[in-house]
């Protein structure tokens, strides 16, 4: 599966890029196997992994990060992904189950929500795309909301109202 999920985020790399958005990764392997590792990876999915990945022979790490549990496998750390922001606060955690693959595409949906979040104070729905509508702030009035959007907002309930932002 990690062969799997290295490669699918080499093959996002731009995407990651165009958000100013690091990726690291982190594994049990010493730096030399994972060198290794990562040339097959290139070879097998004809892709250039470019992101780091930190060496973590102990798993003192993995243990720190509370990827390591008992009922699914103790000599396998599960899938744990972090989007941690500029200011180093931990935006989202992913779990995941060993035997189930991360998805660039879902991490990338969530950077995109926070990005868009910090830059309009708004919230996004369910199943959120870029493009699509967000919510206003919880306890914004029509008035604030007419000033602010104009008549480009739609109220559903006195707590619920949304607007598509411009891209």
């Amino acid at each position: 599966v990690c062969s799997t999920e290295i490669a699918c985020f080499a093959n996002a790399q731009e995407d990651f890029d165009a958000r100013n958005v690091q990726v690291l990764g982190l594994s049990g392997n010493p730096v030399e196997t994972q060198l290794a590792w990562h040339s097959d990876i290139e070879r097998m999915f004809d892709v250039k992994v470019e992101f780091p990945v930190i060496e973590d022979l102990a798993g003192e790490l993995a243990t720190g990060f509370g990827m390591i549990h008992a009922n699914e496998a103790e000599a396998c750390p599960i899938r744990k992904s972090f989007i941690i922001d500029p200011a180093l606060k931990v935006r989202m955690i992913f779990e995941f189950p060993i035997r189930v693959g991360r998805s660039s595409a879902e991490t990338l949906r969530v950077i995109d929500a926070l990005q868009i979040i910090d830059r309009h104070e708004v919230a996004t729905p369910s199943d959120w795309m870029p493009g699509k509508k967000v919510i206003l702030p919880y306890g914004m009035s029509d008035e604030a909301a007419t000033a602010t959007y104009g008549s480009d907002w739609q109220k559903l309930s006195d707590y619920l109202k949304f607007v598509r932002l411009a891209a």
